[in-house]
């Protein structure tokens, strides 16, 4: 447990609010191959049945998830592939066992909307093992990953986008049916914002994440109605403003 929480204090205070004088005083002290280290000690330490049975083993596997994703934005391409194997090591590993709290892990780090490299791991990780959650609990994921989702779709990098697409298909299979009519039309709107955006991969996200969304509804028949609507709305103003240009 020792080396676990060395580990973690070490990478949480190189990831810290650093001044860029600091952080160049802090590459000096702790190089990328130490970084990695770091990362591979938590992950060997909590998958380990010795730290698996300590009371407080749901409060280490939380910062140690934490860590691993803040690593999993680090500058170095290395550590940051080297932070990905470990995370995905660590879910592998746990599976069986610890996959609800892996999950309120992943959720949390898309609930901050920080850096787009940790967001897209916690994404990408949380769609991959949304199929594992209780039906007790779809309903409460569902209502808290909404407002996530409709702030992560107004983000521009291409790479967060394009994870959100992705990820969006498998997480609505799972909860879109538990979504409530109200809450689906302001996910839909969010979305129908990009579909006239310069960038060409939101306006792609955009498509896919509304495809998705109407496909895992309940009630389709009730919003594809105003969907349709909405979109000719905006192929008319396109056009219109074509129009006046020319």
């Amino acid at each position: 447990m020792e080396k676990l929480v060395k580990s973690v204090n070490a990478l949480k205070f190189f990831y810290g609010g650093l001044s860029s004088e600091d952080k160049t005083q802090k590459d000096a002290l702790q190089s990328p191959n130490e970084r990695q280290s770091h990362c591979n000690i938590v992950l060997e330490s909590i998958i380990s049945p010795s730290i698996r049975s300590l009371a407080d083993y749901p409060g280490l596997l939380a910062v140690s998830v934490e860590t691993l994703l803040q690593s999993c934005a680090d500058d170095n391409a290395d550590v940051r592939l080297n932070a990905n194997e470990c995370l995905n090591r660590l879910i592998k590993g746990l599976y069986e066992i610890s996959n609800s709290k892996i999950l309120v892990e992943l959720y949390k780090e898309i609930k901050k909307n920080g850096h787009p490299r940790s967001l897209r791991a916690a994404l990408d990780r949380f769609s991959r093992l949304s199929h594992n959650i209780r039906s007790n609990k779809c309903r409460p994921y569902i209502l808290n990953l909404l407002p996530c989702l409709c702030r992560i779709s107004q983000r521009e990098e291409d790479g967060v986008q394009e994870t959100l697409g992705l990820s969006l298909v498998k997480i609505f299979k799972i909860l879109g049916p538990f979504a409530s009519e109200s809450e689906i039309q302001g996910l839909l709107a969010s979305f129908l914002k990009n579909l006239s955006h310069k960038s060409a991969t939101m306006r792609r996200t955009a498509c896919v994440c509304l495809h998705s969304v109407i496909l895992n509804c309940r009630k389709q028949n009730l919003v594809i109605g105003p969907l349709m609507n909405s979109i000719l709305d905006i192929l008319l103003q396109r056009n219109t403003d074509r129009n006046t240009v020319l």
